[in-house]
């Protein structure tokens, strides 16, 4: 498989993978056993030279460099050491991404106690790869382990996804940056996570369904641009009773009520046929201008602590 880094992982091998791409970063720990993978993308000041991304060890607070120093988003980046060297580092535990730049274009290179800490992306390993590739202000995909009954949507599956919407969002923009495939039946279901331009603002939206219908939700406020936002959905296939029961969205840091609709035609997937491996694909419509600047995925349902936390995050990284 040929990552967007422009690096080739090595299935036999433990390594590791980052780059610069476009305006953002992403990194990848491939085939780590007892290791997990964390990240998140951020629009990087034009004069950071600070790392790219490091990773930090929960027993003891210490930190260690995933990628190199940034120099400019002309070729990717190869990171500074592998997954093996990782591996023996972690001891096993989760890794928690950490952001180490200035949002103020200052170019400084933050202390750990003002650095933007970001949660941790638990992704068990097996024999297979997790990757990921990220360009904010652009497209986006995720490719996931292959193993089956590995994904994030479905029956018993949970997992929030938090990004931030800058200011501007367009009227009549539909923006989809997380479009998730995954089949373990005869038949494919999946979600998209969208930005969809309102008016002077927008709104945040769900679909998700099947071959044979579609749920469509979306917040009932219009969110200005004026300001960033910082949008989080939580999803809880453990819910079996309403789809509106499965999902939560919170627009900075607060539940926001969804409004709901059904189409009785078939998800809008580009494929005829079921998929073994889930995939995301964004954007499903062409869209420019959607001001998205960071994502960060868990395969988990954050808790009440760590959504006030990564409110508060938030807004001390980007001002609002």
């Amino acid at each position: 498989m040929q990552t967007p880094f422009g690096n080739t992982p090595n299935t036999t091998n433990y390594n590791t993978y980052g780059a610069a791409i476009g305006s953002g970063e992403g990194f990848v720990l491939d085939r780590v056993a007892g290791a997990k993978l964390a990240f998140s993308v951020r629009k990087l000041s034009a004069l950071y030279n600070g790392s790219y991304a490091r990773i930090r060890r929960p027993y003891d607070n210490m930190e260690t460099d995933i990628t190199t120093p940034y120099g400019g988003f002309i070729a990717p980046q190869a990171a500074v050491s592998d997954g093996s060297g990782l591996q023996g580092w972690l001891s096993g535990a989760d890794g928690a991404g950490v952001r180490w730049y200035d949002q103020s274009g200052a170019a400084a290179h933050l202390t750990q106690n003002t650095a933007a800490n970001q949660f941790l992306l638990r992704f068990g390993f097996t024999g297979n790869r997790t990757a990921f590739a990220g360009k904010p202000l652009s497209d986006y995909q995720w490719v996931y382990p292959a193993s089956t009954g590995n994904y994030l949507f479905g029956a018993g599956k949970q997992f929030s996804f938090h990004f931030v919407v800058k200011t501007n969002v367009t009227a009549g923009a539909d923006f989809a940056m997380f479009y998730h495939i995954a089949s373990n039946n005869d038949l494919i279901r999946g979600l998209i996570l969208r930005v969809v331009g309102s008016g002077s603002g927008y709104k945040a939206g769900f679909v998700g369904g099947d071959l044979n219908a579609t749920v469509n939700m979306s917040t009932v406020s219009v969110f200005d641009n004026t300001r960033p936002h910082h949008v989080l959905f939580c999803y809880d296939g453990t819910i079996n009773t309403s789809w509106m029961g499965r999902v939560t969205v919170y627009v900075d840091g607060i539940a926001s009520p969804m409004a709901v609709s059904f189409q009785t035609g078939p998800f809008p997937a580009p494929l005829t046929q079921p998929v073994t491996v889930p995939r995301v694909w964004a954007p499903y419509t062409a869209i420019t201008n959607s001001g998205l600047s960071e994502a960060i995925l868990w395969d988990r349902l954050l808790t009440p602590a760590e959504i006030s936390f990564i409110t508060q995050n938030t807004r001390k990284a980007y001002g609002i």
